[in-house]
C-alpha cells in the first residue's frame, strides 16, 4: 500500500518521522502506555522538525492523519499545562512499513515508492513525479536519529520528588532546593528567575540537566543576596 497516493504527500511526511521514532522506542521498550509504544512532541519541536509548513499547516496535517486513521494522539503528561503531545501510528502505516506482515512481498514497501505528490508547503502544485521520501527529508531524519536523545519516560514527580513551577509547570525543583533558594533570595527574587527560565525553556525548546543549578547561576548573575531580615520561604 502506497500511503502517499492512498491518504496524502503531508501525511505521508508526517508519520514517516513518527513510524521511526514509535519502532525506536518499542526496540527499547520505552513510552509503552495503553497497549501502544508511543513518541511525543510539542508543537514548537515539530515546527523545527518540519520548517517548510507553518503551525496552521501543521495542525491540519495532524488532524487528517487522526481522520484518516493513521495516527492516535494522547497526553500522559504528569502536568496538565503541560503541552506536550504524544502520538503513535496505527496498523494501515505499520502495514505500509512492513507489509510481510500481511504477506505482501517487501519490495512493495512505500518507502521506495516514485508519486505524483505536491510541494510540502501547498504553495505550489508539482506536476512531475518525485520521490516521496527525498534526500532532503531522508538527511534530515538521519541526522536526528544521530543527534537525537532517546525519548526516555518522563520522570513523574512522585519519583524524584520535584514539583512544577513557573507558567508552563516546566521547572522542576524539590521543597529543599526551593527553601534553599529563598533562604538566599528574597521569594519575589526567586520567583521572576523561575517564571524566567520557565518562559525561556517553552519559547526555546531549551532542557536543563539540572533547573536548581540553573537558577543558582543566574540568581547568582542578577540578584543580590537579599538582607537577611527580607528573606521569606513561601510556596511560589
Amino acid at each position: 500500500m502506497d500511503l502517499a497516493q492512498q491518504y496524502g504527500v503531508p501525511e505521508a511526511i508526517f508519520v514517516h518521522r513518527l513510524y521511526w521514532w514509535v519502532r525506536d522506542n518499542a526496540a527499547n521498550g520505552r513510552n509503552y502506555r495503553d497497549g501502544h509504544y508511543w513518541t511525543y512532541d510539542t508543537m514548537n519541536a515539530l515546527m523545527k522538525i518540519f520548517p517548510w509548513w507553518t503551525r496552521r499547516q501543521l495542525q491540519g496535517i495532524i488532524a487528517r492523519c487522526k481522520e484518516k486513521g493513521l495516527i492516535l494522539t494522547a497526553e500522559y503528561n504528569e502536568d496538565r499545562r503541560d503541552r506536550t503531545t504524544w502520538y503513535t501510528v496505527t496498523e494501515a502505516v505499520i502495514v505500509a512499513y512492513e507489509p510481510w506482515k500481511i504477506g505482501v512481498p517487501e519490495s512493495c514497501n512505500a518507502m521506495h515508492e516514485t508519486v505524483q505528490c505536491n510541494v510540502p508547503n501547498g504553495a505550489a502544485q508539482c506536476t512531475k513525479s518525485c520521490t516521496l521520501y527525498n534526500e532532503q527529508l531522508e538527511d534530515q531524519l538521519e541526522d536526528e536519529r544521530e543527534g537525537a536523545r532517546a525519548q526516555e519516560e518522563p520522570v513523574k514527580p512522585a519519583e524524584d520528588g520535584r514539583k512544577g513551577y513557573g507558567e508552563f509547570g516546566n521547572v522542576r525543583l524539590t521543597d529543599d532546593e526551593l527553601a534553599r533558594l529563598t533562604a538566599r533570595w528574597t521569594p519575589n527574587q526567586v520567583a521572576a528567575e523561575i517564571e524566567a527560565l520557565s518562559a525561556y525553556m517553552q519559547s526555546k525548546g531549551k532542557r536543563y540537566r539540572d533547573h536548581y543549578a540553573t537558577l543558582l547561576s543566574w540568581l547568582k548573575k542578577d540578584c543580590q543576596d537579599a538582607p537577611a531580615e527580607s528573606r521569606r520561604v513561601r510556596k511560589l
